[in-house]
């Protein structure tokens, strides 16, 4: 998902980069032809840039936003609530030890009668114990396959939804950049 989000923010980046040197290119044949002066021209390049370093964080932030309520939509687990699930089954596993060191113990210095007593409680509770373990790492898995889906699903989305947006932003900026190419041209040669 960050490859993604990093290939559309390079995306913009190149947009800028392209557009930046095209009106470049249009300021310097102004300058060059003696239409303007060349620090005319700097100030003129300068307040575009500025101008399209703004358009190009408010992209950056819509396609950060697009991700966000995709991925709230699909109803993506956290990196919280999975290091909780982890976290429990960690729990549970330390409990299962715990009752297998119990079990041995209860084996080795008892009487029979007691040996065999707490034996008993001990593999009933040790099996409760392995039961809980086994649901858990089943509704993890599950969950994990759950997630897997639906990150998969989110990606695509979000890939498809980005490069609708990188391609309105591109004809866009191409647009732009024509426009302010000729605006500067008629406003010089007028």
């Amino acid at each position: 998902m960050q490859d993604l989000f990093k290939k559309i923010v390079y995306t913009g980046v190149g947009l800028v980069t392209n557009t930046s040197e095209t009106l470049r290119g249009s300021v310097d044949d102004l300058v060059n032809r003696g239409k303007i002066s060349k620090e005319e021209g700097q100030s003129m390049l300068k307040g575009l840039q500025e101008n399209m370093s703004d358009k190009y964080e408010e992209f950056e932030s819509g396609i950060t936003n697009v991700v966000g309520v995709v991925m709230d939509k699909m109803n993506v687990p956290t990196t919280e609530s999975v290091k909780a699930m982890e976290k429990r089954i960690k729990s549970l596993e330390i409990k299962v030890g715990l009752l297998t060191k119990e079990l041995e113990t209860a084996k080795g210095g008892k009487t029979a009668a007691t040996a065999k007593k707490k034996t008993t409680t001990t593999r009933r509770t040790r099996k409760k114990v392995e039961e809980a373990v086994e649901t858990a790492t089943k509704k993890a898995t599950t969950a994990a396959k759950k997630t897997t889906a639906k990150a998969r699903s989110t990606a695509k989305k979000a890939t498809t939804t980005a490069k609708s947006t990188a391609k309105k932003a591109s004809t866009t900026a191409r647009s732009t950049a024509k426009k302010a190419a000729t605006a500067i041209k008629d406003a010089v040669e007028g």
